[in-house]
């Protein structure tokens, strides 16, 4: 029975004993369900909405990074998986769109049509270079996807899901809260408005008073015990706690706010899953990949090695029959193609070593130990001053690549501080269920708009170098389950390394298999 119908036959009776004040009386608790009808479930509907569109949102932009991703592999490779994932994912792509725009209001379904649009250009180009691969032209297939139009459309595609999640700035746990508040003012009301009632019909006529008790109980049962459950439960799912349920019972209005909470549980459970998975596949996929590139590595590599190592050894002899022929000219031009050829021979093992596949072997070690590794291996020049962490706990990680992430940090430290005298502080600091390492030096900073870029593979602002220190030691912290960041004001470098990196192994294991 709905709530406004037994409440009506409840007055019903009250009002042949206090006439007038009966009918004041039945009109104020009535407006105990213009909130229930009306606020709560359409904050909840609300929010389930928010959370199916934020879903097509993740949903287009995985299928977007397996697609692009697999066009660009099979260009390099031509190995016939990536062009088969990739028209596996096509449907699934244009599925989420079309999703997105019709579920979208007028606003967000412009946003998913300017991505629409930009997909089915960007797939307009993409089928060109599958094709130019498929006729042994590879060379054209890598520049139809390197072209200044490909990047074109991507920004276009980019921005629209930019523009819909700039215009969504609320967070989950906002709209959470912001039912709490709702939820919370609602039965505070309701509690004024039956306290109130009580009071006037108390003062008017004894007989009322138990007529007003039971009332008051009643309605107090029926009305607000379920909102206190509502809040309660909204409150544990703020708290992460995303397996709650409400029963489905009591008057039609509390079923349906019980179904519209129960259906934003279930959404919201299945929003975080997704992301849960989407980073994990990232991961994943970053690693297929890097397996890419060191196949193509290897074969460039081989091709390479040999002839650098020709030329270095024809030149050795070269000096040993003719050293003394030598005038200090020629001498300092042979050096300069031995260092030529050094630095050539540095970047290609540097290349390797990246792509190189490696076993992890996580142990327990301490702060201690791990930096005395460390500075063992680490040249500090006389106008450079080390701080090293003054406390000691013990982490696990993998000893040997952690302390080669480490000594990298470092050694760019000194080396952006050059020969002007400076500061390299290394702190190691714990939380609940991470480590904090940062790493940040005295010097000038790193230009902000390439901030965002140096963690990308073969990315560097040295005249001399392979790109690829600060690409391994982001590789090798995520696949610890971390994370590397970087920022100015000083310049500093923070890991968060997980106290259990053991689970981060074992789930990404369990998604690859």
């Amino acid at each position: 029975m709905k709530l406004k119908q037994n409440l009506g036959l409840t007055f019903l009776a009250i009002s042949m004993f206090i006439g007038a004040l009966g009918i004041v009386t039945l009109f104020e608790l009535s407006e105990i369900t213009k909130p229930l009808n009306n606020e709560i479930p359409e904050t909840f509907e609300s929010l389930s909405l928010s959370s199916e569109m934020d879903t097509h949102a993740l949903n287009i932009r995985y299928y977007d990074e397996v697609m692009r991703q697999s066009v660009r592999n099979y260009a390099f490779t031509g190995d016939l998986v990536w062009k088969d994932r990739y028209y596996d994912t096509v449907a699934s792509l244009d599925y989420e769109i079309e999703q997105a725009i019709r579920k979208g209001d007028s606003v967000d379904a412009a946003f998913f049509d300017n991505v629409q649009f930009a997909n089915k250009q960007l797939i307009d180009i993409e089928t060109r270079s599958l094709f130019a691969v498929i006729n042994g032209d590879q060379t054209t297939a890598i520049e139809l996807l390197d072209s200044s139009e490909y990047e074109n459309y991507k920004q276009v595609y980019k921005m629209g899901l930019q523009n819909y999640a700039d215009r969504h700035e609320l967070s989950y746990e906002d709209s959470i809260l912001s039912a709490n508040q709702i939820i919370d003012k609602i039965a505070k009301s309701t509690n004024e408005k039956l306290v109130s009632g009580t009071t006037v019909i108390m003062i008017i006529v004894v007989s009322v008073i138990a007529a007003s008790v039971v009332l008051g109980i009643y309605v107090s049962n029926r009305v607000v015990s379920p909102l206190l459950k509502l809040n309660s439960a909204a409150k544990q799912i703020s708290d992460g706690e995303l397996d709650v349920n409400l029963p489905e019972i009591g008057y039609d209005e509390a079923k349906e706010l019980s179904q519209s909470f129960n259906q934003m549980s279930a959404s919201l459970k299945k929003t975080i899953e997704l992301e849960k998975k989407l980073a994990i596949a990232e991961t994943q996929l970053k690693s297929e990949r890097f397996a890419a590139i060191g196949e193509a590595s290897s074969r460039i590599a081989h091709d390479l090695k040999n002839p650098l190592a020709a030329m270095k050894a024809e030149l050795e002899i070269v000096q040993h029959f003719n050293r003394e022929n030598f005038d200090d000219k020629t001498k300092k031009r042979i050096r300069n193609i031995e260092d030529s050829l050094d630095m050539m021979y540095e970047q290609i093992e540097g290349m390797m070593n990246f792509v190189r596949a490696t076993t992890f072997d996580i142990q327990s070690t301490t702060v201690s130990n791990l930096m005395s590794a460390i500075i063992k291996i680490v040249v500090k020049p006389e106008n450079i001053k080390m701080n090293l962490p003054k406390n000691d706990f013990t982490l696990k990680c993998d000893f040997k690549k952690f302390e080669s992430v480490l000594s990298n940090l470092i050694n760019n430290a000194i080396q952006e501080l050059g020969k002007e005298p400076g500061e390299v502080t290394v702190t190691f600091e714990e939380s609940q269920s991470n480590v904090i390492i940062n790493v940040s030096d005295s010097g000038s900073g790193i230009p902000e708009d390439k901030l965002e870029k140096i963690f990308e593979p073969l990315y560097t602002t040295k005249n001399t170098g392979t790109g690829l220190g600060l690409a391994s030691c982001k590789n090798i912290v995520e696949q610890h389950g971390g994370t590397i960041s970087a920022k100015n004001n000083p310049t500093t470098f923070t890991i968060m390394l997980p106290k259990e990196p053991e689970k981060s192994f074992k789930q990404l294991t369990n998604v690859t298999h």
